[in-house]
């Protein structure tokens, strides 16, 4: 049985949340922030780079989450736990 969000198969809404965030990454990259960079006192490239790296982090949670089951599984909820330890030790 598929695992559902919000009424709709995990999956597909996974897919295209992570295509309108790449959406927006590509934005990002292509629009002049120039005077966005100048008011907070930051080179155009640093204002890039944080927002590519604020948008990094819902689509690593979204990929671990939905297509490597570390969510909705009976089990991930161990292996969810088991993992930092591990790569600690490792």
């Amino acid at each position: 049985m598929a695992h559902k969000i919000l009424g709709f198969d995990a999956y597909w809404l996974n897919f295209y949340g992570l295509m309108i965030l790449t959406l927006i990454e590509v934005l990002a990259v292509g629009a002049d922030l120039s005077s966005t960079a100048e008011g907070l006192g930051m080179t155009e490239r640093q204002i890039t780079l944080w927002i590519l790296t604020i948008i990094a982090v819902p689509k690593f949670v979204m990929i671990a989450a939905i297509f490597m089951h570390l969510w909705g599984d009976a089990d991930s909820v161990s292996y969810t736990h088991l993992t930092l330890p591990t790569i600690l030790l490792v």
